[in-house]
């Protein structure tokens, strides 16, 4: 599916893959890097824990827009030259936080930041469309979302060893080289894999009318409204961990990296339970499950906190089986909004 090209040879489609599945981590590494670095920041930064928890959510915010603009522009003139730019745009993003001294400054850059690493998954997806179908694009998005997983699992890790030896700005600087010598790897490898003669013209009016077809779907919408809640409760999860871990119990950011691994784990093996179990009870049993387990965890967690006991294992625990929820219901969730559109 992929045009001849004399730089490449017959094994190319396997080499594109796996620049995907690499340029998809730089989403995870993104929000986790960084993480165990937060009580740090607000001192470095002279600044208060709620603006350092907002360069998080403008991460997030350049991540979501991108979402809406990068896939149609792809359409149109190929998908290598986007790729490129969000490649770009990482790299950027990661060089200026890297040099930043003002929070305004690294509120900027993380936004430039989700930017770039939001067209590198939306790109992955697109490109991997173009490769293949059938059971391979299935086995495909397997492998990418693992290398996802994977990531999510040890940017924290990754980041509170980098934190306790480094400091701050080399976490970002992992990330500037990382997304360096990717950046590198897909200008000299990657091929347009959109045909040209499947090429588009931007059509504004089709996409937004694509996009007000979905909005006045009612159960569409009330499923992306829960899969927008059940992210911002992990988003929550993320910012105020490092504050109660490292900050109020006192705990070195690598050990602080060692313990969220096993929320990686428990969303890893909440994603298993629900490959396992979603032909045997159905998508809309396992959202309920994974729902219903997650209030539970979270009550758990709440009357824990008013017995007035505060360890890390009183917070990690209940946030281990909060995460072994969302493993079950986000794909199920995700599953369920794109049932009705093939």
């Amino acid at each position: 599916m992929v045009g001849t090209n004399m730089w490449y040879n017959r094994t190319h489609p396997k080499i594109i893959a796996l620049l995907t599945f690499f340029a998809v981590t730089l989403s995870q590494l993104g929000i986790g890097l960084y993480l165990p670095s937060f009580p740090y920041l607000v001192q470095e930064f002279h600044t208060s824990d709620q603006l350092i928890q907002l360069t998080l959510t403008t991460y997030l915010a350049g991540f979501g827009i991108s979402q809406l603009i990068y896939g149609p522009i792809s359409d149109s003139v190929g998908r290598r030259p986007v790729m490129v730019a969000s490649m770009f745009l990482v790299f950027l993003g990661a060089l200026g936080c890297t040099m930043s001294n003002l929070i305004s400054s690294l509120l900027l850059f993380r936004f430039i930041q989700g930017l770039g690493t939001g067209g590198c998954v939306v790109l992955s997806y697109a490109i991997l469309k173009d490769l293949f179908d059938g059971t391979a694009y299935a086995q495909a998005v397997s492998m990418l979302s693992l290398f996802s997983g994977l990531a999510n699992v040890c940017a924290p890790f990754i980041g509170g060893l980098i934190e306790q030896t480094l400091g701050w700005r080399s976490e970002f600087g992992f990330l500037l080289m990382y997304s360096g010598g990717l950046s590198v790897a897909v200008i000299g490898l990657l091929p347009e894999t959109k045909k040209h003669d499947s090429l588009s013209g931007l059509r504004l009016r089709r996409l937004v009318q694509n996009y007000e077809s979905i909005l006045h779907c009612p159960k569409t919408v009330r499923l992306l409204l829960v899969i927008g809640l059940l992210f911002g409760a992990v988003l929550l999860i993320n910012a105020m961990l490092p504050f109660v871990l490292i900050e109020r119990l006192a705990m070195p950011p690598a050990m602080y990296g060692v313990l969220t691994l096993f929320n990686g784990v428990g969303f890893m093996l909440g994603t298993l339970i629900c490959v396992r179990w979603v032909k045997q009870k159905g998508v809309s049993a396992l959202i309920q499950l994974g729902l219903k387990g997650l209030m539970a965890s979270a009550t758990l967690m709440m009357l824990l906190g008013l017995s007035g006991l505060l360890n890390w294992q009183v917070v990690v625990i209940p946030i281990v089986l909060m995460m072994v929820c969302v493993g079950i219901a986000f794909p199920s969730l995700s599953a369920a909004v794109l049932q009705p559109y093939g």
